[in-house]
């Protein structure tokens, strides 16, 4: 809204593709990338990252691309005498009528030949593969103590105890030779160990799809809490770095200063927003039947 280049800083959560029929991803990313607009990849960028790179390397085999302009032909005349047809349907019967094709073997498990992602990945230009590419998973801005992130940050690592002091970096206050009144460096510090020490926290699956969290499990359901829960609470444990003040409660406490989550991903909690997390995936696309 009024958005002027020169005065705003244009930050994304991610999913900016695949929301919309082809023509419409296809402008919005010409649009964010135009502008060199700063954000984070979102899972469905991250399946087109990952079929871009596929359809390269099919490319670069001899043959590769003929296979797969034979299958899209196919495709389109099978849509054409079935205007309801089913894609995955239709490609499992491919694969089992060509079963001596080797060409299938180098499908990954999982994968959708031909569909929405398939056909972004391929119809985007250099450019805009190289704008997607430098988009990170994370994002980190420190003068605000915030972090920018598609699905989710876990403040602690599950399988142990909040207050581990070894394995927590909210349960232990930094070390900073020389700088120990330096609260703004301390508080750096830490917030950089929460996502480099917690080893939920370094893995792309986690940040691009978590919703909840069961036992020690991260999930991308709906069981187990929600991990906004568990930010909350651990934000609202932090009491500084005073150890008088975090040692002396009943309750355990931290020594740590909040930090805030800024998120997308859950579009069924709609706009989502509290003291230390806010989820800003509205839902609003389900709102109107895009694909008219």
């Amino acid at each position: 809204m009024d958005y002027v280049p020169s005065r705003d800083i244009l930050i994304t959560v991610g999913d900016i593709i695949a929301k919309a029929p082809l023509n419409g991803s296809l402008d919005v990313l010409e649009s964010l990338s135009h502008y060199n607009a700063t954000g984070v990849r979102g899972n469905h960028d991250q399946k087109v990252v990952e079929w871009r790179g596929w359809l390269n390397w099919m490319a670069s085999l001899s043959g590769g691309q003929g296979w797969l302009e034979h299958l899209e032909k196919k495709w389109s005349a099978a849509k054409e005498q079935d205007s309801h047809i089913d894609l995955k349907l239709w490609l499992e019967k491919e694969r089992k009528a060509d079963k001596g094709n080797a060409w299938w073997q180098l499908v990954p498990k999982g994968w959708v030949p031909l569909g929405d992602h398939y056909r972004i990945a391929k119809a985007m230009s250099e450019a805009q593969y190289r704008y997607l590419l430098q988009l990170p998973l994370r994002l980190y801005v420190p003068h605000v103590h915030a972090f920018i992130v598609h699905a989710g940050l876990l403040p602690a690592d599950p399988k142990f105890p909040p207050d581990d002091e070894k394995r927590q970096p909210l349960a232990r206050i930094p070390k900073l030779e020389g700088h120990e009144h330096n609260v703004e460096e301390l508080r750096r510090l830490q917030e950089l160990s929460l996502i480099y020490e917690i080893p939920q926290n370094t893995d792309p699956w986690v940040v691009l799809n978590m919703r909840s969290v069961l036992g020690d499990k991260v999930l991308k359901g709906k069981k187990g809490r929600y991990w906004t829960k568990i930010w909350q609470e651990q934000m609202d444990n932090c009491a500084g770095f005073d150890k008088n003040v975090f040692g002396s409660s009943k309750h355990q406490k931290l020594p740590c200063f909040p930090i805030s989550t800024i998120y997308g991903h859950t579009a069924s909690k709609g706009l989502d927003i509290h003291r230390w997390t806010f989820g800003l995936d509205s839902g609003c696309v389900s709102e109107f039947d895009y694909f008219v």
